[in-house]
C-alpha cells in the first residue's frame, strides 16, 4: 500500500513550493526503505537515498534553514576537526598499530544521518504518515521474527547471502551465541530491534480494539515479539518491554502483570508444596535460563558482572587525557588494553562516553543535549492532559526511549539498520514537537 492520495501536513513555508508528484515518489521510496530496512539493508539504503534526494529537492534552499539543525552543524564541525587531528597529528606510541583511516571513516557513522534527520521529516509530518511508517516498519520486521523462529525452533543456520552477498542473514548457530539473534549478527542487536518494534505493535492493539481479526493479529504479534525478546537474553530489551507497556497501557498494565505473576506463583506452589518459599525455582521454571542467570542476584554479586563499571572508569580516564577532540575512532580497544583493561571489549558500552573518547567532550555534550531536549519537548507535548495526542505518538516516544536507554549500557548504534532507525525516530519526534505549526495540504 503505497501513498497515492493522502492529506499531509507540511510547514506553511513549504506549502507553495512542493511538487506533489515528486513528493509522492519520495514518500513511496521512504516507505519502501522502511519495509526493507531490517532484512535487505543495502536495497533499503538505496531507497532511503532516493527519498532523501527528493526531500532536498522539495525543500530547496530551506533544507538547511532550521534552528534544530544548528547543534548538528556544530557537532559535525567538531567531529570533522577531531577526525582530521587524529588522522594527521596522532603520534602516541601506544597507537602504533592503530589504523588511522578509521578516524575518517567514522564520520560516516554520523554526518550522513544528520541529513537523514532533516530530510525525512517531510515524510513524517502528520499522524497519518507516522501510522503508515509503523505499518511498513512492522511488516518489514516480520522477517526478523521469522528468522528468529527458524534459528531457535528449527535450527536453520546460515549465513544466507543474496544479491551477490549484499544481503546477509547471519542465522548463527545458537551454541556460538548467548541468545537468539535471527538475521542479525548479535543477540543484543536482535533484542533491541524487537524491543523498538514492540510499542508499534501495542499501538495497533489499541487502534484495532473494535476489529476482532486485526486485534487478534496485533495481539498475537505482540506476544510473539515479547517471547522472542526473552529468547535473545538481552537485559536492555527486556527492560524495553516494561517501557513499552507503561507508555502504551499505563502503570495499571504493569500492576496487572504483577498480579498475574503472583497468581501464577500461587498456582505453582499449590502443585509443588515443597517449593512454597522457593521463588528462585519458580522464576527459573518460567524464564529462559540465559536471561535468568543474567538477572539473578547471585550473578550481580559476582565482580565479573560489573565489568562495564571498570570499562567506564577507564574510558573516563582516557577521556580526561584528550577531552576536547578525543582520540579518534577505532582507538578504544588498543588504549583500553594499554591501561590494563580486563576484557577484550571493542567499545565503551556507553554512547555518550564513546563519542567523548572518539570526538571529544564538546561533541558528546552537544549531541546528548540535542537528543535529550528534543525528547523531553515531545514528551511534554504528548502527555499533556489538555492536549491528548494520538497513541501513535506515545508509541514513537516509547520506541525512541528504549533505544536511548539501551545506549547507556551498550552500543548497537554501529549497526547501520539501528542507526538509521534511531535518526528516523528522532526526525519523527521533531515533527511531533512542531505539528501545531503546520497546515494541511492535499496531495492529489
Amino acid at each position: 500500500m503505497f501513498i497515492t492520495k493522502t492529506k499531509v501536513k507540511v510547514f506553511t513555508e513549504y506549502s507553495n513550493n512542493i511538487d506533489n508528484k515528486l513528493f509522492r515518489i519520495g514518500q513511496n521510496f521512504f516507505y519502501l526503505g522502511t519495509f526493507l530496512l531490517p532484512w535487505a539493508f543495502p536495497i533499503s539504503a538505496f531507497s532511503y537515498f532516493i527519498a532523501l534526494l527528493i526531500s532536498i529537492k522539495c525543500h530547496g534552499k530551506k533544507f538547511f534553514k532550521d534552528k534544530w539543525n544548528i547543534p548538528l552543524y556544530f557537532a559535525a564541525l567538531l567531529m570533522i576537526l577531531s577526525s582530521l587531528k587524529a588522522y594527521f597529528l596522532t603520534k602516541d606510541f601506544s597507537l602504533q598499530e592503530w589504523d588511522r583511516s578509521l578516524a575518517l571513516i567514522s564520520l560516516f557513522n554520523w554526518l550522513p544521518f544528520f541529513f537523514l534527520f532533516r530530510g525525512f521529516q517531510i515524510y513524517l509530518r502528520d499522524t497519518f504518515q507516522r501510522i503508515l511508517f509503523s505499518k511498513y516498519f512492522l511488516a518489514g520486521s516480520s522477517f526478523v521474527l521469522i528468522s528468529c523462529i527458524l534459528q531457535y525452533h528449527f535450527e536453520i543456520y546460515g549465513p544466507f547471502k543474496y544479491l551477490f552477498g549484499l544481503v546477509i542473514w547471519y542465522q548463527k548457530p545458537l551454541d556460538l551465541l548467548g541468545g537468539v539473534s535471527g538475521l542479525f549478527n548479535n543477540p543484543n542487536y536482535a533484542g533491541i530491534w524487537l524491543a523498538s518494534v514492540l510499542p508499534f505493535s501495542f499501538f495497533f492493539i489499541k487502534k484495532y480494539k473494535k476489529e476482532k481479526y486485526k486485534l487478534f493479529s496485533a495481539t498475537l504479534t505482540s506476544f510473539l515479539i515479547i517471547y522472542l525478546i526473552f529468547l535473545t537474553n538481552s537485559r536492555n530489551s527486556i527492560f524495553g518491554i516494561f517501557i513499552a507497556t507503561i507508555f502504551m497501557f499505563g502503570i495499571k498494565a504493569i500492576l496487572l502483570f504483577l498480579f498475574l505473576l503472583l497468581l501464577g506463583y500461587l498456582i505453582f506452589i499449590s502443585m509443588n508444596k515443597f517449593a512454597i518459599l522457593n521463588l528462585s525455582y519458580f522464576f527459573e521454571s518460567i524464564i529462559p535460563t540465559g536471561i535468568f542467570n543474567k538477572l539473578s542476584p547471585g550473578n550481580f554479586s559476582n565482580g565479573i558482572q560489573f565489568i562495564r563499571l571498570e570499562i567506564w572508569q577507564k574510558t573516563i580516564k582516557l577521556i580526561s587525557i584528550k577531552p576536547l577532540l578525543g582520540w579518534g575512532a577505532g582507538t578504544f580497544a588498543i588504549l583500553y588494553l594499554s591501561i590494563d583493561g580486563s576484557s577484550n571489549s571493542q567499545h565503551s558500552h556507553n554512547l555518550p562516553l564513546e563519542i567523548s573518547l572518539i570526538n571529544g567532550i564538546p561533541a558528546s555534550v552537544i549531541l546528548t543535549l540535542f537528543v535529550t531536549f528534543l525528547f523531553l519537548k515531545a514528551y511534554r507535548k504528548v502527555f499533556k492532559k489538555i492536549n491528548k495526542e494520538e497513541s501513535i505518538n506515545k508509541a514513537w516516544l516509547s520506541s525512541t526511549l528504549i533505544l536511548i536507554i539501551s545506549h547507556l549500557s551498550d552500543i548497537t548504534y554501529y549497526d547501520g539498520k539501528i542507526s538509521i532507525l534511531i535518526w528516523i525516530l528522532l526526525a519523527g519526534i521533531k515533527c511531533i514537537v512542531e505539528e501545531r505549526n503546520s497546515k494541511e495540504l492535499i496531495i492529489e
